[in-house]
């Protein structure tokens, strides 16, 4: 489940990078991250992989689908998606807003991330939102350590932000 999508999209022209990272909290939790140049690279990605045997193969041995998101990424924050691999670790927050209000959230998440990036051991940062569901806001950032990101949380933060470790 976790490579055979990465031999698929190396296929694809506008294919950036694909990594794998496990959570902190739940070692049983993965979370696979492809970049693509642009949306149409993505959707030749996805037509190329539904055809193939690649995710089927995977269902049958792992007995679960993995559940997808497809996000378009509209800020980079010292980032560089091709890259990403080059991180130890990343944080992952991922914030449903009420309807018309993602993009106050995206610019105020855009700032806090900018903040952070003072901190020793910030590696680079990226604001997206959801494909199907605009108003849904992802912020991901990358660290050396898991120190570097716990002093980035605020003592009271107002949502759940998440600590993965790179796998792959």
């Amino acid at each position: 489940m976790l490579e055979a999508p990465k031999v698929v999209a190396e296929g694809v022209d506008g294919y950036l990078s694909t990594s794998v990272w496990r959570e902190d909290a739940d070692r049983d939790s993965y979370l696979r991250l492809t970049f693509f140049r642009d949306v149409t690279a993505m959707d030749q990605f996805y037509d190329k992989i539904n055809r193939s045997q690649a995710l089927i193969d995977s269902i049958n041995k792992y007995g679960i689908a993995p559940d997808v998101q497809r996000c378009e990424v509209f800020e980079l924050i010292r980032m560089h998606p091709e890259k990403i691999h080059e991180s130890e670790f990343l944080s992952l927050s991922i914030r449903a807003m009420d309807p018309g209000h993602g993009v106050d959230w995206a610019q105020k998440l855009s700032m806090n991330l900018q903040e952070v990036a003072a901190i020793p051991g910030f590696e680079g940062a990226a604001v997206a939102s959801g494909e199907s569901v605009p108003d849904e806001i992802v912020g991901l950032a990358l660290w050396q350590t898991p120190d570097s990101f716990k002093r980035s949380v605020p003592d009271q933060p107002e949502y759940e932000i998440s600590l993965y470790e790179l796998y792959r």
